[in-house]
């Protein structure tokens, strides 16, 4: 019955709110703000007998209302950039990005290759990958995780995984 607040994301969505992954920064976010609806939600799935992992979207109005939209029972696509924050923070990596929706041509032992330095610096993590052919050529799908020091650092990190040829279909 003991909630733990591991932490909370931003969603990046389109304007047609198609979701792109999650965005953290994990010293600037209050999450007392939240702590109302995480222990409401946190007791009535102990009482329904639910055990494990809670997501649940916010909406926050321009005024700073919040209104809880929906509860995922279960691990969802920001969980990963909550389970990193000791490790990033303590590589100095206060934001991170999430997103399922990375692509590279070539096999994945063929990517680990080619973005050793970053894998190794923790600025992408590799969560999961899928090698696939289409019309003979092969690629890799992948769900990562790209961290910076500030916001800035992220997207110049993102920007060099670019040009080694990660691209983001989001």
């Amino acid at each position: 019955g003991d909630i733990t607040v591991i932490a909370t994301t931003s969603q990046l969505v389109t304007e047609e709110g198609t979701y792109l992954g999650g965005l953290i920064h994990y010293r600037e976010t209050d999450m007392s703000k939240f702590f109302e609806m995480i222990a409401a939600i946190g007791e009535y799935a102990h009482k329904v007998g639910y055990f494990g992992f809670i997501g649940f979207d916010v909406l926050e109005d321009k005024d700073g209302q919040l209104y809880a939209i929906d509860a995922n029972f279960r691990i969802n696509g920001s969980t990963p950039l909550c389970l990193q924050r000791h490790t990033l923070l303590g590589l100095g990596k206060e934001v991170a990005k999430y997103s399922t929706d990375y692509r590279m041509d070539g096999t994945l032992d063929s990517i680990l290759v080619s973005l050793k330095p970053e894998l190794d610096r923790k600025d992408f993590i590799i969560l999961s990958a899928l090698e696939k052919v289409k019309y003979g050529k092969i690629y890799t799908e992948i769900s990562g995780i790209v961290a910076g020091e500030t916001i800035e650092e992220m997207q110049h990190i993102e920007k060099n995984l670019q040009d080694k040829g990660l691209q983001s279909l989001a």
